[in-house]
């Protein structure tokens, strides 16, 4: 048999941050339940989340600290760094990610969050931190996605790109397409999610958005629209060097929101 020769990789950090009450925390329970890390998903309200712990964030049910978790997916160790998202507390996220990897930008479609949002990726910008924006609550969204795109877009210097689109089933969502991967995904209860085959609408609105988010890429750089820039790796790097963002939403929905 052949030998693995690939070099191990190492663990990783990546900071949660986000507007005031953006959903930090209940992401950070989703992401620890799912990948085995803690038996069930915790609750702020209820004071059972691994994240807002101490007394105070319970009393207060808001964070006032960091928090950290280590959790681990196909093999790779990830640590979450969980920052309180109140303007009180900003110090504390300022401490941790000039040492983190990249960020997940916690946000949703409100634009009284836009100043708050917009300060802290000019302060992701100017570190040069990766960061990933995760659409949250679209089910109190009354915009599609590329319109909420829209709105966030003024706190970016940046351009803002759709990695992820949602699949439809009815009013509920029932998988999302990786734009980048061109992969359909339909989850599955208590299970990995199933990769199945584009058709009809789906495909369609696939080809649509893929072709925007790569028209989007080449406008900073026309080789993403030649040859090798159509592979993933390109694509890939370009996300992961912070320069453009995926943007995932959370399924939460109970109404339709076409894209």
């Amino acid at each position: 048999m052949g030998q693995d020769v690939r070099s191990p990789r190492g663990p990783r950090c990546i900071a949660l941050v986000g507007p005031f009450q953006s959903g930090k925390t209940t992401l950070l329970e989703a992401i620890l339940a799912r990948t085995g890390a803690i038996p069930r998903v915790g609750s702020v309200e209820a004071g059972t989340s691994v994240g807002d712990a101490s007394p105070e964030a319970r009393r207060h049910k808001m964070g006032v600290g960091l928090t950290a978790a280590t959790t681990s997916f196909m093999g790779d160790s990830y640590t979450f760094i969980d920052c309180p998202g109140s303007v009180e507390f900003a110090h504390d996220m300022r401490t941790a990610i000039p040492a983190v990897d990249a960020a997940v930008v916690v946000c949703e479609a409100d634009e009284r969050k836009l100043p708050q949002l917009q300060i802290i990726l000019r302060e992701l910008e100017d570190l040069g931190v990766p960061r990933f924006l995760f659409l949250n609550k679209i089910d109190r969204a009354n915009k599609r996605i590329r319109e909420t795109l829209a709105t966030l877009q003024p706190a970016s210097r940046i351009p803002l790109v759709l990695r992820q689109i949602p699949i439809w089933n009815d009013d509920l969502i029932a998988g999302f397409v990786d734009l980048a991967l061109e992969r359909a995904f339909i989850y599955r209860e208590h299970k990995a999610s199933e990769v199945v085959a584009l058709e009809g609408g789906d495909l369609d609105r696939e080809k649509e958005a893929r072709f925007s988010m790569l028209e989007k890429l080449a406008d900073h750089d026309d080789a993403l629209l030649h040859g090798a820039g159509h592979s993933l790796g390109l694509i890939g790097f370009r996300v992961r060097g912070a320069q453009y963002y995926p943007l995932p939403w959370v399924v939460k929905s109970r109404s339709r929101r076409e894209l």
